[in-house]
C-alpha cells in the first residue's frame, strides 16, 4: 500500500475546509491556528502542534528512489534512470566557482 501524494493531501484538505465552513489557510501560521483550534473544539488529547521541521526518517536510497520515480510516474513525467551518489570534491568545487577543476592547469596553479 502506497501513501497518498501530497496533491491528494491538499485535495482532501480543501475538501475538508470546504465541508467545514473554513477559508483555505494561506500561511502555515493560518493552517496551524486552524489545525489548533479544530483539534480543540473535536476534543483531541494533544490539540497543540509542534511547528519543527518533520524529522527525516532513515531511509534507504533505493526507498527514496522508489518513491521519486512513482512520483514521476503521477504525474506522466517519464523517466529513463534515476540515480543518487554523494557530491564529490570536484562537484563542491564547481558550485562554489562556477568552473570544473580541470580548468585550472598545473601552470596558473604555480604562477
Amino acid at each position: 500500500m502506497t501513501s497518498p501524494t501530497v496533491r491528494q493531501i491538499y485535495a482532501l484538505a480543501a475538501a475538508l475546509c470546504e465541508r467545514a465552513g473554513e477559508a483555505f489557510p494561506e500561511t502555515r501560521e493560518d493552517a496551524s491556528e486552524t489545525i489548533e483550534r479544530l483539534r480543540i473544539e473535536n476534543g483531541h488529547p494533544a490539540p497543540r502542534l509542534d511547528n519543527s521541521p518533520p524529522r527525516r526518517s532513515k531511509r534507504s536510497r533505493r526507498d527514496f528512489n522508489s518513491r521519486v520515480a512513482e512520483a514521476l510516474a503521477e504525474e506522466d513525467i517519464d523517466i529513463e534512470d534515476l540515480g543518487l551518489r554523494q557530491p564529490t570534491l570536484d562537484d563542491a568545487f564547481l558550485t562554489l566557482t562556477g568552473a570544473p577543476a580541470e580548468s585550472f592547469d598545473d601552470e596558473e596553479v604555480a604562477a
